[in-house]
C-alpha cells in the first residue's frame, strides 16, 4: 500500500500508523542568571518572539530572531536555554489498535489508537541529542502490521544534519546552524522552522539528481500562504512560515 501524505491526513488510511507534525510542549520559562526572558506577542503560526531584559535595564527592543516556542534565543552569541523537555508526536491508524514508537530503533513507548483512528504520544526528554520518531501498528500477538512512511525529526538544539527518508518527514531543527539533507524521492516532506538568515542560518542540501543550483530550486517553487512549496514530480518539501522572495543561494547546497 502506498503511504499518504503527513498532511492532510486521510480517513481512509488503515494499517499504516501516519506520524503527525510533532507539537512540542514548553517546560516553565527559567530566569536565566543574567537577564530574563519576556514574551512579547504570539504570530499566527503559534510561534512566540522574546525580548530579552538584561540586569542592567536595558532592553532588546528587536528580538533576535522570530523562534517556535521550544527553541532557543541567542543573544551576543550565548544561548537562553528557554528549551522544552519534551514533544507530543500525533498521527492516525486503524481504530482502536496499538502503536509502538521508537526513537531511531530504540522503542521508547506506545500508544492505542481512538475509536476514530487518532493517536498521541509524549515522549521523554529530548534535550542533548537528535531524535528520529517513527511509529508501528501492531496486532494483538504482538506483530508488527504497518510502519510510519517517514517520521518526526528533532534537532539537538545545536548544528544538527537531519537527514530526510524516502518516507514523509516532519523536520524540527530548533536552534543551531542545522542542515536538511535530501536525496531522490525524498517523498512529502516538511520543514517547521527553518531558519533563512541570523546567526544560526540554516542550510537545504539537495542531491544533484534532484537539483542541481539554486535556479533549478527557484524554478521548482511557490509561495503557498504563509509557506514555500518546492516540487518536483511527486515530492514536496514544505518550508513552514517562509517568504520565497527571502531565500537566496546561500540557503542551499547541492551534493
Amino acid at each position: 500500500m502506498t503511504s499518504l501524505p503527513v498532511v492532510p491526513v486521510s480517513v481512509s488510511l488503515r494499517h499504516e500508523p501516519i506520524i503527525a507534525a510533532p507539537e512540542l510542549v514548553p517546560t516553565t520559562w527559567p530566569v536565566v542568571s543574567t537577564c530574563s526572558a519576556v514574551k512579547a506577542w504570539d504570530l499566527p503560526d503559534r510561534s512566540e518572539v522574546w525580548k530579552l531584559h538584561l540586569p542592567s535595564a536595558s532592553v532588546v527592543d528587536e528580538p533576535t530572531e522570530v523562534v517556535p516556542s521550544y527553541s532557543l534565543i541567542s543573544l551576543l552569541g550565548s544561548a537562553v536555554p528557554l528549551i522544552v523537555a519534551a514533544a507530543t508526536i500525533k498521527g492516525t491508524a486503524d481504530p482502536n489498535s496499538e502503536i509502538k514508537l521508537y526513537d531511531g530503533t530504540t522503542s521508547v513507548g506506545s500508544s492505542t489508537t481512538d475509536a476514530d483512528g487518532k493517536w498521541s504520544f509524549q515522549t521523554s526528554d529530548l534535550s542533548g541529542k537528535s531524535h528520529a520518531f517513527t511509529a508501528a501498528q501492531v496486532d494483538t500477538t504482538d506483530h508488527v502490521v504497518g510502519t510510519s512512511s517517514g517520521g518526526a525529526m528533532i534537532g539537538s538544539g545545536r548544528s544538527d544534519t537531519l537527514t530526510g527518508t524516502t518516507g514523509n518527514d516532519f523536520m524540527v531543527g530548533k536552534a543551531g546552524a542545522d542542515t536538511f539533507q535530501f536525496a531522490s524521492n525524498f517523498g512529502q516532506d516538511v520543514i517547521k522552522d527553518f531558519a533563512a538568515r541570523g546567526p544560526s542560518h540554516d542550510t537545504i542540501e539537495f542531491s544533484k539528481s534532484v537539483f542541481d543550483s539554486f535556479a533549478s530550486v527557484l524554478s521548482h517553487a511557490a509561495q503557498s500562504g504563509h509557506d514555500v512549496v518546492i516540487a518536483t514530480g511527486s515530492d514536496t518539501l514544505t518550508l513552514k512560515n517562509t517568504q520565497l522572495d527571502k531565500l537566496n543561494s546561500h540557503d542551499f547546497h547541492f551534493a
